[in-house]
């Protein structure tokens, strides 16, 4: 979709309901991941050092317990930074879909109004351009048959002013112009 304007965000959560469970989730599996890494460690290290234990179970036992608290530190620390470093990478992909979901619902609103004015204008790289585009076509036809019922509407008018200009008789025609009037009025809003 080519845009012509650059739109910037100035919102770090445009949809915090959605952005909010989107990282969480992400935070969940990098906790997960770092458990199940702690997990593997210990028991493959413990396998090993409990073999080894026959020979030189102090030394074994003593290089067991800083290797532990090296292992949980390590772990701890990965967590952290990866959590971090995962919840702004996920911040910054969720406004590339949360934007125009966004836009989305502001158009919506627009075009319950009977507004069909505003373009359908997504970020350069924000995902659902293809929603975008059926949008945007959506509001092209709903303005070309608004336009068709206008020229359908302006039409019978005339014809009516006709009728009415040739004299011929028909019933009471005010009521039907007043009502073409007032149907026209609301079409070219």
């Amino acid at each position: 979709m080519s845009n012509t304007q650059t739109f910037k965000r100035k919102k770090l959560f445009i949809q915090p309901a959605f952005q909010g469970k989107f990282i969480f989730w992400i935070i969940v599996v990098v906790i997960l991941a770092s458990v199940v890494s702690a997990l593997l460690l210990y028991f493959l290290l413990t396998t090993f050092f409990e073999s080894q234990s026959q020979s030189a179970h102090i030394v074994l036992k003593e290089s067991w317990q800083h290797l532990g608290l090296a292992i949980v530190i390590g772990n701890l620390v990965a967590l952290l930074f990866g959590s971090v470093i995962a919840a702004i990478i996920v911040l910054y992909h969720s406004h590339r879909i949360a934007g125009p979901l966004y836009r989305f619902c502001r158009i919506f609103e627009q075009i319950g109004e009977g507004r069909l004015d505003d373009m359908m204008q997504l970020r350069k790289h924000d995902e659902l351009a293809e929603v975008a585009e059926s949008i945007q076509l959506m509001i092209d036809k709903l303005k070309q048959q608004r336009e068709q019922r206008v020229q359908a509407i302006k039409t019978t008018l005339n014809e009516l002013d006709q009728l009415k200009k040739n004299g011929t008789a028909i019933d009471d025609i005010q009521p039907i112009k007043q009502m073409l009037n007032a149907l026209l009025l609301q079409q070219e809003k």
